[in-house]
This record gives C-alpha cells, sequence and structure tokens, in this order.
C-alpha cells in the first residue's frame, strides 16, 4: 500500500484481492488495483476526482463518452451525498476491471442513500441513465454508495 499526500488530499493505492472487496461484480483476474483518494468534501475538489478518474479510466480504454458519464454521476453523489462543513471528507474509491470501472463513494448522508433506494426521488433519477448499477452498502457504520459503468472495449485495444 502506498500513501502520499500534500495538504487536505491523500492519494492511497491498495491491491485487495476480490473475495475481500464489497460487491466486487468487475470482470477480471482476481487482483483489483484500487485507487482510494481521501479529499475535503467540497466542490472546489471535484476537478481532482474528475481528473484521477480520467486518468485511471482511459488506461483499460474506456470509451470517453462513458467516462463522461461516470464522472457526472460520482460528482452529483459527492455534490449532493457525502457531508459537508469545514472538517468533512469524503472517500472516492476507483477500481479497475477488464471494460469496467467501479466507482465507491463514502460516507454518504441519509438522504442521498434514501433517494437511491426510492427510485422516485430526485438522485436515482440522476444515477440510472448514467451508470449501470449503483448499490449502497456499509462500512465501518457509515453508508456508501458503489457507482460501476461496463464497457465493451474495442478489439485490438491495449493492455
Amino acid at each position: 500500500m502506498g500513501s502520499r499526500g500534500r495538504g487536505n488530499v491523500r492519494f492511497v493505492s491498495v491491491s485487495l484481492p476480490c473475495s475481500g472487496m464489497e460487491q466486487t461484480s468487475l470482470p477480471g483476474d482476481g487482483t483489483r488495483d484500487v485507487i482510494a483518494l481521501c479529499l475535503p468534501s467540497d466542490v472546489r475538489y471535484l476537478g481532482v476526482v474528475r481528473l484521477v478518474l480520467g486518468g485511471l479510466a482511459t488506461r483499460i480504454d474506456c470509451p470517453v463518452d462513458q467516462l463522461d458519464e461516470l464522472q457526472l454521476a460520482t460528482e452529483t453523489v459527492i455534490s449532493l451525498g457525502a457531508p459537508h462543513g469545514d472538517a468533512a471528507t469524503v472517500t472516492v474509491e476507483i477500481e479497475l476491471g477488464d471494460g469496467a470501472v467501479a466507482v465507491s463513494v463514502g460516507p454518504v448522508g441519509r438522504t442521498a442513500l434514501n433517494s437511491v433506494l426510492r427510485p422516485e426521488l430526485d438522485l436515482a433519477h440522476v444515477l440510472a441513465p448514467l451508470v449501470d448499477a449503483v448499490a449502497p452498502f456499509e462500512r465501518d457504520d457509515d453508508h456508501w454508495l458503489r457507482l460501476e459503468k461496463h464497457f465493451d472495449v474495442p478489439s485490438g485495444a491495449r493492455r
């Protein structure tokens, strides 16, 4: 595991076996690279999330339109679901699979969680056309949301 940080933002890289991860359904060889960003829950840091997610997704040839939808969904969850305030932080974990990217965001507030669980509410309507799966889960007594985006890998794509 590696970690480095500047100010209030920490970048952490972890390799985990699939069996140790919550709700892993991404295709692949059994080991995942999970990149975790711990940053202030402030909209000024959304660009950092967008940049890191974009850089990682291009490594597995994620099409630009699919990447844009995943970035928008992730930013929406952070903006509407994460706790806010001077000391509030949010963690974004990005997991890469063969033809798929999963993003877990947490902690998220009860309101965001309820709006995902009840499809008639706004957040569910926003996320449904953007990602292939939205799954709430709990970690360390906090609520998290996992977003998954699957795509076809073009033939001859780099690996």
